[in-house]
């Protein structure tokens, strides 16, 4: 179980979609054909399965930025693709593939209640254990973490508060419009990144968050889409070191959001201390 840290809760929190991801060395022995023996693993609670084009080896790295390179891959045999497992309602997913597990929660329902992230870790650590096992089992090779990804997907909309995405500055503390003579913005977006460390400043990782306007495909109504995005290095060897990093990048996450989104919208989003 993760370490109890007190947060502020929010009653009614805008999060669409939650992922949680462990990248490895690629286990080049994992084929199309180990992914129908997998499924019969997961299969009580993902009943169904779909292929999904690779996602790409990514590694956060500090120091001197390194100038573009050119790779040229000639491939003998087509790129092992990756696999999803999905639940009854598509609310969730396992994403495998030669060098990535990972598990989303999706609100595909207006009324659907976010799980909470305890919950969620639970299941991906479990999930996570399980493939550990079958490739084992399978003697596919070891699975050494390269990196964790966890990330929050979140849908602002109006909630009486902002009519326009120019009036981000009712939804961002960040934003600051600049003098009046320079005129309304008729749109914003904007990124920041931090520095995610250990504790011994040391950086281990980045939290990306994005703000970006659009709008909700129902009724064409204008949203804020804020992803959240941490990635970086496993705090210590297997399971636990994987669960070590995206703990701290859940608090991280979530002391950042409420430190850049604005008192009136943790009104709308019903936020109270725990």
């Amino acid at each position: 179980m993760p370490t109890r840290t007190t947060f502020p809760v929010f009653e009614k929190p805008p999060v669409a979609e939650v992922v949680l991801g462990m990248q490895f060395s690629p286990l080049t022995t994992l084929r199309v054909a180990h992914y129908g023996l997998l499924w019969t693993r997961f299969r009580g609670d993902f009943t169904r399965a779909e292929e999904q084009p690779p996602l790409a080896h990514f590694v956060e790295t500090f120091g001197k930025p390194q100038g573009p390179s050119l790779e040229v891959r000639i491939e003998t045999i087509p790129p092992v693709p990756r696999c999803w497992f999905l639940n009854k309602e598509g609310t969730e997913l396992i994403q495998v593939q030669q060098d990535r597990f990972v598990h989303n929660w999706r609100k595909l329902a207006t009324d659907a209640a976010y799980p909470r992230y305890a919950a969620l870790r639970e299941t991906f650590a479990k999930n996570l254990n399980a493939f550990r096992e079958f490739v084992d089992d399978e003697k596919l090779g070891e699975i050494v973490a390269d990196q964790c990804e966890l990330t929050y997907i979140n849908h602002i909309e109006q909630s009486g508060i902002w009519m326009r995405h120019s009036e981000i500055e009712k939804v961002m503390r960040l934003w600051n419009a600049g003098p009046r003579e320079a005129g309304q913005p008729e749109n914003v977006r904007f990124e920041v990144k931090y520095i995610i460390s250990d504790g011994k400043d040391m950086p281990i990782g980045r939290l990306n968050v994005q703000l970006i306007p659009a709008f909700r495909r129902a009724d064409g109504q204008p949203i804020f889409v804020m992803e959240s995005i941490a990635r970086g290095s496993p705090m210590g060897e297997g399971t636990d070191g994987v669960l070590a990093f995206l703990d701290l990048a859940h608090e991280r996450q979530i002391r950042t959001f409420i430190a850049v989104t604005t008192d009136e919208m943790h009104k709308a989003w019903r936020m109270r201390n725990a």
